[in-house]
């Protein structure tokens, strides 16, 4: 299981994302977050972890602005968190690896989006809310999903998100079995503000539910 650190905003957090263990950092390229990035602000915060997973996050972002995005920051993942049909998900994988984001309301939602986007390299679950694309830090229903897990089957992957913090990522990395955990601003200490000792921490606990036995 991997573990990515996004909403980065400053290269201080990013070289303490890289030093700590992490496999992704992720930058919020979407206009409207409070951790919205410039490309060149993002190429800078990106710098000190060159060697990480590098995610951009886009909510219906036409084709041509992802491509220039992914050239001038060397992006590895392009992550969608809007109303992208699976047609831009196929035409999106020219550029980069695709994560196709879904807003969880019904259980049922996760199999409907592994039936329909087949063409994504991985599903990352995230949070309901009417209208935020994600960042809400509203937890999912773990047990939930849980029931919806094998429906994704490789070569998809599972990215779980949603409301993740130090303190529950292990216990839902047990239920859930992702592929990949992700968070934001459950290592922060105000929006866009890592906090270097919460990074540490989530990293930890995520790496001990590998070593811990699956809950049914």
């Amino acid at each position: 299981m991997q573990v990515k650190i996004c909403g980065v905003c400053r290269p201080e957090d990013a070289a303490v994302v890289s030093e700590a263990g992490a496999d992704c950092i992720g930058v919020i390229l979407a206009p409207g977050s409070r951790r919205t990035l410039g490309l060149d602000d993002a190429r800078a915060v990106l710098a000190p972890a060159r060697h990480l997973t590098k995610v951009g996050v886009f909510v219906d972002a036409p084709f041509d602005t992802v491509a220039h995005a992914v050239s001038h920051l060397g992006l590895d993942v392009v992550q969608l968190h809007g109303n992208e049909s699976p047609e831009d998900v196929a035409r999106l994988k020219q550029l980069a690896v695709v994560w196709k984001a879904i807003r969880v309301k019904e259980p049922d939602d996760v199999t409907a989006a592994a039936e329909a986007y087949v063409a994504a390299d991985a599903l990352l679950l995230d949070a309901w809310h009417p209208a935020q694309a994600g960042g809400t830090g509203i937890a999912l229903d773990w047990q939930a999903i849980a029931g919806q897990r094998n429906r994704i089957r490789p070569p998809l992957r599972l990215v779980l998100a949603g409301g993740l913090t130090p303190d529950n990522v292990a216990a839902a990395a047990r239920v859930v079995r992702p592929d990949v955990v992700d968070v934001s601003s459950g290592v922060e200490t105000a929006p866009g503000i890592k906090s270097a000792e919460r990074i540490h921490a989530f990293i930890a606990a995520a790496h001990s539910a590998l070593a811990s036995p699956t809950e049914s």
